[in-house]
């Protein structure tokens, strides 16, 4: 049983990734929508992509753009 549970993971983290990969290249809804997305895939790619949005406006406020978080809100 073990075994199965380790190959789920394993399984799991290369879906994720080439999800993860694939969220920059397609348009968000097309890439949500699409019928081979596990809806937790979708769920952990969007919320990786965003994480990384708000560190970027962080470091963007940091280096001095005051308006990084309203020009990232319009986007």
């Amino acid at each position: 049983m073990n075994r199965v549970d380790d190959e789920m993971k394993k399984t799991l983290h290369i879906i994720s990734k080439i999800a993860v990969y694939n969220y920059a290249k397609e348009d968000r809804i097309k890439w949500i929508a699409n019928p081979n997305q596990l809806s937790m895939v979708a769920l952990v790619g969007t919320q990786i992509w965003w994480t990384f949005s708000v560190l970027d406006v962080f470091a963007r406020v940091a280096q001095g753009d005051k308006h990084a978080m309203k020009n990232e809100l319009k986007a």
